[in-house]
């Protein structure tokens, strides 16, 4: 559901205001406004993608998944392309993989690709924080796992993490008895309550409160009904803190290899010179020293010659 939303808002075109998606919003001055698009996916994700999205209109909820799938885009922000990997499985594969250390080809592949990845977003349902204590120790632990991968084999260990708290509009209630609310840094003190294995795992971090489809109650039906005619909450948000955190690391360690090859260029300056005056300070010594013997030995001979003199005469 989440992919499927997220794929159609980047497929129109996502424009994002100070950070926020909000397509009905026209920019303000002093207003930053960042773009991001998606080329196409391949054949059979597209039009499964299109068929979630008729289903919502027409108000029905599709199936729960689409099964554990792989899916390839490439996204542009502000022009830039970034090839992403969206790898959506099921919370049975994470289990299989870090509880049981199962080497199953879903196993296998997730493994494969949280090592190469560039950035994690972590999906989550509020309700699962309401499951019983084993069953929320199991995700717990599986989370922790694969930000630990992520941030030990990946590109390093400022690899982003987003964690994002799906389903929050039809949550409310749970939201605000426990935190006061889905406002960011409310949402980030429950995860931190929650998981607070992977925060101690050090930033980049961040928290959403989502709602890729939102739902409405209609009286005489007991089940919510999706509102496909309005935008997600917290959609794009993720995928766009995760790719300007990878934009910005990249800057980061850019300057930190300019600046260390800065320091290297200047220790070697240093170090020349510093020969240099020591070849200085050689040269000018055995000048020293050779003068003192040419005029030892000048003397000598003046001497000699003036002792001979007198004794002839």
């Amino acid at each position: 559901m989440f992919l499927s939303r997220l794929y159609d808002a980047l497929y129109r075109g996502a424009k994002l205001l100070n950070g926020r998606y909000e397509p009905d919003k026209e920019p303000g001055p002093g207003v930053a406004v960042r773009e991001m698009t998606v080329e196409g996916a391949v054949g059979r994700d597209h039009f499964d993608f299109k068929a979630i999205g008729r289903d919502l209109k027409a108000g029905q909820w599709p199936a729960a998944t689409l099964g554990s799938r792989i899916v390839n885009f490439e996204i542009k922000l502000d022009g830039t392309p970034h090839q992403v990997t969206c790898m959506d499985y099921s919370g049975e594969v994470f289990t299989k993989t870090y509880r049981d250390d199962s080497m199953d080809d879903d196993c296998r592949e997730l493994r494969e690709a949280i090592d190469s990845a560039m950035a994690l977003i972590i999906l989550l349902d509020p309700g699962v924080m309401r499951a019983q204590e084993a069953e929320a120790d199991e995700d717990q632990y599986c989370i922790q796992m694969a930000v630990k991968q992520v941030r030990a084999i990946g590109p390093g260990p400022r690899v982003p993490v987003a964690i994002v708290l799906t389903k929050c509009d039809q949550h409310k209630d749970f939201l605000m008895r426990e935190v006061g609310g889905a406002k960011r840094s409310q949402i980030r003190k429950l995860c931190g309550k929650w998981i607070p294995q992977v925060f101690r795992l050090g930033e980049p971090i961040e928290t959403f409160a989502s709602a890729a489809v939102p739902s409405k109650k209609v009286l005489g039906v007991e089940t919510l009904l999706p509102r496909a005619d309005k935008p997600g909450i917290n959609l794009v948000e993720p995928v766009f803190y995760c790719l300007h955190t990878v934009e910005e690391e990249r800057g980061r360690a850019g300057r930190l290899a300019a600046e260390k090859a800065e320091r290297k260029r200047i220790e070697a300056v240093r170090q020349d010179q510093a020969v240099r005056r020591k070849r200085q300070e050689r040269s000018e010594q055995m000048s020293s020293f050779f003068f003192w013997v040419s005029a030892i030995v000048v003397f000598g001979a003046v001497v000699g010659v003036g002792a001979y003199l007198i004794l002839n005469s």
